[in-house]
């Protein structure tokens, strides 16, 4: 079976992935899968460009054809922060849960309506002689909420708010999370340059 590599070290970010290409025929690996433990930093200050920079570099080694994708939470009046570094925001050493409470702490004293922010995602993909096939782009729009909701997800969902929804985003499914997320719009718009890739009618 034809195989695309989805290039990250999160297992849940390739789950979500997995299941959102489920309909096309190809196998899904892991960096996991090829052993590959170089962590490629993502120092840039775009989404696209470090999305870029980890579908060049993972290609290179693994010479598979290539899926990169760089996402994160852009909150309004913060300025767009976490942006680039909502990976990272208050600092490496925090744990998924500890980053959510340092900016819930961060944003204490802002009201409901001015906690608008959203979800935004980049995807890459590389044919497996390095070229640049397609570049996509994907938003979720909501609120941050003033606690934790729901146990689903990973990253900043048990505080992201979606008012259609009147819930988090950690209060969904995986499938319904797919049909709505950034992620999964990224990944909708990249599906018909994959299907031509692997010559899939």
């Amino acid at each position: 079976m034809k195989r695309l590599l989805v290039a990250t070290h999160n297992f849940h970010k390739v789950k979500e992935i997995e299941l959102f290409l489920s309909d096309i025929p190809i196998q899904i690996i892991s960096l996991v899968d090829l052993d590959i433990n170089l962590k490629v930093e993502e120092t840039a200050e775009s989404f696209k460009s470090n999305a870029l920079k980890k579908a060049k570099e993972y290609q290179r080694l693994s010479g598979e054809i290539t899926l990169a994708e760089d996402s994160g939470l852009e909150v309004f009046s913060l300025g767009g922060q976490p942006g680039v570094i909502s990976a990272r925001y208050g600092g490496e050493e925090l744990n998924d849960s500890e980053r959510v409470n340092f900016l819930l702490k961060e944003m204490e004293n802002i009201d409901g309506w001015n906690r608008a922010a959203r979800f935004v995602s980049v995807v890459v993909l590389i044919n497996n002689n390095g070229e640049l096939m397609n570049v996509s782009q994907g938003y979720l729009n909501g609120f941050i909420s003033h606690q934790k909701i729901g146990s689903n997800g990973f990253g900043y969902d048990p505080i992201f708010w979606l008012p259609e929804k009147s819930t988090t985003t950690a209060k969904l499914s995986l499938i319904e999370k797919n049909k709505i997320s950034h992620r999964g719009k990224a990944l909708k718009a990249i599906k018909p340059t994959l299907k031509s890739l692997y010559r899939i009618v």
